[in-house]
């Protein structure tokens, strides 16, 4: 469980600290998500999934934070779909969350996994993978979240836009989030924020400063706990929504 709460490295690192906010600079999305995660039922859809590195750093940390009295104990349900093409990486995708689910359960934190394979290029699968996902909710909130989808390159990025354009569809007449979180990177910015607009139109920042900002404001340093290394890293929130409420 320290693994995914304290090394930040990779997805686990950009999660962490989206929802801890160290230097305040999202306050309003670490806010929103440690109230979707603080009691009751949700339901996470994991796109392009892996191996699940955002959604386990995302429930330890709120472990964490509970178990330092930051956040109260209470009893939570958490239900993620975990959606990718690959059966390799959902495999390994359910035998880390089985790894830490004693560890959230001690903190209130119940944890059902289901996987399910699914292709982002085509959007008869992303109507298929909808109709189960949204068929499994009876109350609760929904998370859907997106990560690290820029190693794909421009044209894969530019493949998925419809299916991200239709689960947001999907979800835009219920409780929801959309989140979509990258790599801190200078490259390929102007072009993503395209692909953001295009898809949850112009409105979706987050705050009143401009994109340039935003990016320039979510850098860290930090010192490993396994090698005493100093390592530096970023994270852009590339879209956030949030729907009904």
């Amino acid at each position: 469980m320290g693994h995914f709460t304290y090394r930040f490295a990779n997805s686990a690192a950009r999660l962490c600290y989206i929802v801890e906010d160290p230097e305040e600079h999202c306050q309003k999305v670490a806010a929103d998500l440690r109230l979707s995660l603080l009691e009751g039922n949700i339901h996470i859809l994991d796109l392009v999934g892996g191996t699940g590195a955002a959604s386990s750093a995302m429930l330890c940390t709120i472990a964490d934070l509970r178990s330092q009295n930051v956040l109260p104990m209470l009893p939570l349900n958490v239900a993620i779909t975990a959606a990718d093409v690959s059966e390799d990486a959902l495999t390994i995708y359910n035998e880390m969350l089985a790894e830490i689910s004693p560890a959230l359960s001690a903190a209130g934190i119940n944890v059902l996994v289901n996987l399910e394979r699914w292709n982002a290029l085509d959007v008869a699968s992303t109507s298929a993978l909808c109709d189960k996902y949204l068929a499994s909710i009876v109350y609760g909130e929904i998370l859907v979240m997106v990560s690290a989808l820029s190693g794909i390159g421009k044209q894969g990025i530019e493949d998925v836009a419809r299916s991200f354009m239709h689960v947001s569809e999907r979800i835009s007449n219920r409780p929801s989030t959309f989140a979509w979180i990258e790599p801190h990177n200078n490259s390929g910015w102007d072009f993503l924020n395209r692909v953001a607009t295009r898809i949850f139109g112009p409105s979706h920042w987050f705050t009143d400063q401009t994109p340039e900002s935003i990016r320039a404001s979510f850098r860290w340093r930090h010192l490993l706990q396994t090698d005493n290394n100093v390592i530096s890293g970023g994270v852009s929130l590339r879209m956030y929504k949030r729907y009904g409420g």
